[in-house]
């Protein structure tokens, strides 16, 4: 029962808000890839790049976010940092454990 349950214990996390260097973030969502080139905490480069998540070929998926990725960095000097981020979670193993992104294959 809930009363059997250990106290809650939050530990709250201040993350930096200075974005300086140049660093370049992918976010993959259900119909696009988003792209952004930040240098010295100012955008310098944002796209939405269309494409096709119910492709069953992983090279396909891995060719679209680094085609992205790489115009993206053309608007950068160098690149100190990338970061990227898609919905659901990812194991230690690397294996989508919940993902909504992909379609089930029924």
């Amino acid at each position: 029962s809930a009363s059997e349950l250990p106290e809650a214990k939050d530990t709250p996390q201040v993350c930096g808000k200075d974005a300086n260097g140049c660093r370049l973030a992918f976010d993959l969502g259900k119909s696009d890839i988003k792209t952004v080139a930040v240098k010295d905490n100012e955008v310098v480069y944002s796209k939405e790049t269309e494409w096709d998540v119910t492709n069953p070929d992983p090279q396909y998926h891995y060719d679209a976010i680094m085609a992205a990725l790489k115009i993206a960095k053309e608007a950068l000097p160098r690149v100190d940092a990338i970061g990227g981020s898609a919905t659901g979670t990812v194991s230690g193993a690397n294996e989508a454990t919940w993902c909504d992104i992909f379609p089930r294959s029924e």
